[in-house]
């Protein structure tokens, strides 16, 4: 038996050593998205190579996101590759994304070695810029946008203070190709001979988008969501069209919160414009109640639940957690509700104290239900409640804890 299993270890090597590599393409969302693994699926952004080693890709359009190499159109080990810092680099095989930056590139790639370079290219389209008083540069230095088609250009997160500016290309001050604007955050550009320039009303930083062929300009902020199973609405689906519920608010595009959400103990992250491609997790341990966010970091865990205000600044990646109770909670193991989910009666017990109020929020932190007592142990009656989840505040002499509740 052992000569037979010696054998099959020994073929199964053989097999992955001789394995051959046919091909290499880039994907990721941030090279037009993961493939869907349906069968006989070829990747779209195939790479060349003469010598099966060493691969390239011209002109290739990358969008702010996640890239791997993978080989033969499979996930199969040895051949996918991550992990390594932006725009060059060693990927390490099955290694995490690689974090990208929007722009144009000529890509290499070396499949012994496993080293990378994205390598930006800005003569394949023309440039287009913004220049003014209110930009970083002021009007002596342009600031770049970025393309994938020459068309539709952005940038993300770029500090205005109030004051005029305009969108220009090719660094140039030619009558036909500098445009100003009549509206302030959205509009149609005019060019140079016909209008003067855009005013920035309010001061922040902001996402910028310019269309070279309708003149469109849009000026905002970037939505900003607190997800995951510690909210009341857990992880996003990811449905087409999707908002995530948790919304947080901000005057300046930098500094994003929420000022109270009942929170249970469980993970969670922050995320961008409803989507994966922008996303702040924990970089610190144990990160909770504070710490540094940075793109796909590991998951925020939350502890104790409770009722939290929330703060994210997306320039640093500085976060933190308040609680907004301001007392200790009890011990996980003195406190119990049962049955959870229940179709009427939830049963509410602490071993040490008697629960004195138990609040009974919805979703949206509106209180539903209150009951009052002063045993250690109380019933709640959920019988006229709506199905759905719900959170309870139960509060004892001496601390507060907060659980989620479902109801049938």
């Amino acid at each position: 038996m052992k000569k037979i299993t010696l054998l099959m270890i020994c073929l199964t090597t053989m097999f992955v050593a001789n394995a051959q590599l046919n091909s290499v393409a880039i994907v990721g969302d941030g090279a037009g998205g993961w493939p869907a693994n349906t069968p006989g699926e070829v990747d779209a952004k195939q790479m060349s190579t003469t010598d099966g080693v060493h691969w390239t890709y011209d002109n290739l359009g990358v969008t702010t996101g996640s890239i791997k190499f993978r080989g033969n159109n499979a996930w199969a080990l040895p051949y996918n590759w991550g992990g390594g810092p932006w725009p060059s680099g060693t990927t390490t095989v099955d290694g995490p994304g690689i974090t990208s930056v929007q722009g144009v590139y000529d890509v290499t790639f070396n499949s012994n070695t496993g080293e990378y370079s994205f390598i930006v290219q800005t003569g394949v389209y023309p440039v287009m810029a913004l220049i003014g008083e209110a930009t970083p540069g002021g009007w002596d230095a342009d600031t770049d946008m970025t393309t994938l088609d020459g068309i539709t250009y952005s940038i993300v997160g770029v500090p205005l203070t109030p004051g005029q500016l305009k969108f220009r290309q090719d660094h140039s001050w030619t009558a036909t190709t500098n445009w100003g604007g009549d509206n302030w955050p959205t509009g149609t550009g005019i060019v140079d001979e016909q209008g003067g320039a855009i005013d920035v009303a309010i001061a922040g930083s902001y996402n910028v988008t310019f269309n070279r062929n309708t003149l469109a300009y849009n000026f905002y902020f970037p939505t900003i969501a607190y997800v995951g199973d510690a909210t009341p609405t857990g992880w996003p689906t990811g449905a087409q069209g999707e908002v995530d519920a948790q919304q947080m608010t901000t005057t300046d595009g930098v500094n994003y919160s929420i000022s109270s959400i009942v929170l249970s103990s469980a993970n969670s992250k922050f995320r961008a414009e409803n989507a994966w491609a922008r996303q702040w997790g924990g970089t610190t341990n144990p990160g909770f109640p504070t710490g540094v966010g940075a793109q796909s970091g590991n998951d925020i865990f939350v502890n104790p639940a409770s009722t939290y205000s929330v703060a994210l600044n997306i320039a640093t990646g500085d976060y933190s957690f308040t609680d907004i109770l301001g007392v200790n909670t009890l011990a996980a193991p003195s406190f119990k509700v049962y049955p959870n989910p229940t179709e009427n009666i939830w049963n509410f017990s602490a071993s040490t104290g008697n629960i004195k109020t138990i609040q009974i929020a919805d979703v949206t932190g509106k209180i539903v239900m209150t009951v009052t007592s002063d045993n250690q142990n109380t019933n709640v009656d959920g019988s006229q409640l709506s199905t759905g989840v719900y959170f309870a505040k139960v509060s004892t002499e001496t601390a507060v804890n907060t659980i989620k509740l479902i109801k049938n």
